[in-house]
């Protein structure tokens, strides 16, 4: 896979998240994609995991439809990878920061994606 591949996908994917654009951040996925969440609900022994773009879909539907702001910071992208931290906050104040790892596909396609997440109690 061309490192450039990697790069429109991150741009993308950036893009999407920061705007919660669903559709573009669903269409950054391969059917068969999966998505595995540690945080203090999910921890490493019991992570929550999810299979498909469906799956993922309805995760990502429920993560926007909450009001909060997301912002991409530290951002890494390499030949079939992208890595990144995403800070976001809820109108009175309250944060969540989560490192997020991507696996691409050839195509550029995210073929799985982890996240660790913490948030202020």
């Amino acid at each position: 896979m061309l490192a450039s591949t990697s790069n429109q996908t991150a741009q993308k994917l950036h893009m999407a998240l920061e705007k919660c654009d669903l559709s573009m951040v669903v269409s950054c996925f391969n059917d068969d994609c999966a998505l595995e969440v540690i945080d203090q609900n999910h921890p490493p022994s019991k992570s929550l995991k999810l299979n498909g773009k469906k799956a993922i879909s309805e995760y990502y539907k429920d993560i926007f439809g909450r009001q909060m702001t997301h912002r991409i910071d530290q951002e890494i992208v390499s030949d079939g990878h992208i890595a990144f931290t995403e800070s976001c906050q809820y109108p009175d104040g309250t944060r969540v920061v989560a490192a997020e790892v991507f696996e691409l596909s050839a195509d550029g396609k995210i073929n799985r994606q982890t996240n660790v997440q913490a948030w202020d109690a």
